[in-house]
């Protein structure tokens, strides 16, 4: 089966779990940050935020059993999401108007694709 059918099957199945674990009226975005035009002295560059929807993303709270108040800490969440959209550590993530800072990030991509991202995310 190839990867981009495998993607549209994870996209589904992500789909039917927010609507079977949520009220489907949650918002996540990523907040992909980035430069404006300029870099002189006296026109310095200023930080621009763009949220991203993150199409068929749901939060789910940790299992008791894996927060150790090291790694997992209390409070944490876990943002599964499709791979349409590439997230790494340090990027920030709004759920329904809340900040929370991406702590580890990890990548389902056999054969190269992404096909979803499992994200641990703390509040800010």
């Amino acid at each position: 089966m190839p990867g981009l059918d495998i993607s549209n099957k994870v996209k589904a199945g992500l789909l039917k779990a927010g609507i079977k674990t949520g009220d489907g009226s949650s918002a996540i975005y990523l907040n992909q940050k980035g430069y404006s035009a300029g870099g002189t002295p006296l026109s310095p560059p200023t930080e621009v935020v763009t949220p991203v929807l993150l199409v068929d993303a749901i939060v789910k709270d940790y299992d008791r059993k894996l927060i150790d108040n090291d790694l997992i800490q209390a409070g944490d969440k876990r943002l599964i999401c499709n791979g349409d959209v590439d997230i790494v550590a340090n990027d920030e993530i709004d759920v329904n108007g809340i900040i929370h800072a991406v702590i580890d990030v990890q990548v389902c991509k056999p054969s190269n694709v992404a096909l979803a991202y499992q994200v641990q995310i703390r509040r800010q």
